[in-house]
């Protein structure tokens, strides 16, 4: 807001508080997350072990079925990273009678985050999103290894592996060798022995990487994501359902200082229905009109119920 004192700083912030009546409440903090931050402080960040992520809809052993990838949680967030609770917005212009608005940037994030965009029409459970995550299904072959790892000097396995020589293993390992052609000693320092694995060709030593070093190699080399499908496959998110069969409209957006209308207009465009109290007669006028001047179109319906995504493909 603006400021005319001259014997102290002006005020530069404003906080703005989460309230919530339960313990547990709705929050949908994927729908606001911002990219992970440069490539050399996330890999300083993996290293480390300062970033692990253990969460709702984290990678996890039990969707892998492997001990070894992400066991200890996946070590950022694969939607993005917390935007923080410090938020650099930039004030806007306002035409009409009020000098306290705010920018729509400034709502946007509160109520995608806060109201629920889908509600049940009968028992207004909110749909929360759900993520599954499943590993590709490779041919499986007898490991050679098993039978004559050290040259025979092995004693004898039974079993079978993940066939890792295939079409898609010896392309990734062409490509490593091609992109980190004056870098071996830097990937070897970053990934240890493995990295001598993933580059190789031949049947007893040849390895696809983990998904943890496969996002890791990735923010070195971009250009890898074109052999995603030999890795991982994409994750499905779907939404939940409380299963009354009765269709969805938009969660409610209650402002009870309307205002110009501000926070209104800008529910309505993200799909919400809104309930808006002003006590000034002259700012209600205001704030019917600018929301009634709005064209409104609604949100296309671009979601299923998860067991619909999952059973039609």
């Amino acid at each position: 807001m603006p400021s005319s004192v001259k014997d102290r700083l002006t005020n530069a912030y404003e906080h703005i508080f989460l309230f919530a009546k339960a313990r547990r409440y709705y929050f949908d903090l994927d729908a606001i997350r911002k990219p992970h931050t440069s490539d050399g402080e996330y890999r300083n960040k993996l290293r480390a072990g300062k970033e692990k992520y253990t969460g709702k809809g984290a990678w996890s052993i039990h969707e892998f079925g492997s001990t070894s990838v992400f066991n200890m949680g996946s070590s950022i967030h694969p939607k993005g990273k917390n935007p923080g609770d410090v938020w650099c917005i930039s004030t806007l212009p306002f035409p009409g009678a009020h000098f306290a608005t705010f920018p729509p940037k400034l709502i946007t994030p509160i109520i995608k985050a806060g109201c629920p965009k889908w509600i049940c029409s009968s028992c207004g459970k909110p749909r929360e999103r759900i993520r599954l995550i499943s590993r590709p299904t490779y041919p499986s072959k007898e490991d050679p290894t098993l039978k004559t790892g050290r040259a025979g000097l092995n004693r004898y396995r039974e079993g079978v592996s993940h066939k890792r020589l295939n079409i898609g293993q010896r392309k990734i390992a062409e490509k490593l060798r091609e992109l980190a052609k004056n870098r071996f000693v830097e990937m070897r320092k970053c990934f240890g022995s493995k990295w001598d694995h993933w580059i190789r060709t031949d049947d007893s030593g040849a390895r696809v990487p983990m998904l943890d070093d496969w996002i890791e190699l990735k923010r070195i080399f971009p250009s890898l994501e074109i052999f995603d499908s030999y890795i991982i496959s994409e994750p499905k998110e779907g939404w939940s359902d409380c299963g009354c069969g009765e269709g969805w409209v938009g969660g409610i957006v209650l402002d009870p200082f309307a205002g110009s209308g501000t926070a209104l207009r800008v529910a309505r465009k993200l799909g919400r229905r809104f309930i808006g109290i002003e006590i000034n007669q002259e700012y209600a006028a205001m704030c019917e009109r600018r929301v009634r001047a709005d064209k409104y179109t609604p949100p296309p319906e671009d979601v299923q119920p998860l067991t619909e995504i999952f059973e039609n493909e």
